[in-house]
């Protein structure tokens, strides 16, 4: 988990802190799957970032998101990175 007060505290803030950490290999992955299928990223991904991010208390980082529940908050950051790695690049079919 990442200390308290360095945690993000904005989507914003957990997109960017995962876009300047992940490696190139697991952003391809993410970059690959069709947005119908991140879902299946709930407990690999989105549970590290419940995990580092301390959703369960991170009250900022989930309002942020415009969720309550840790594990919504959690798939909205998982989306806006999803949104975030393909900006720019060719609509992928699936």
């Amino acid at each position: 988990m990442i200390e308290p007060g360095d945690r993000p505290q904005t989507l914003e803030e957990a997109v960017e802190w995962l876009l300047s950490r992940m490696d190139k290999l697991s952003k391809d992955v993410v970059t690959s799957t069709p947005e119908a299928a991140l879902s299946h990223f709930h407990f690999g991904l989105a549970a590290g970032i419940r995990h580092a991010f301390g959703t369960s208390d991170n009250d900022a980082l989930c309002r942020s998101c415009g969720c309550p529940h840790p594990d919504d908050a959690s798939m909205v950051i998982v989306r806006e990175f999803w949104r975030r790695l393909r900006q720019g690049q060719p609509e992928k079919p699936g």
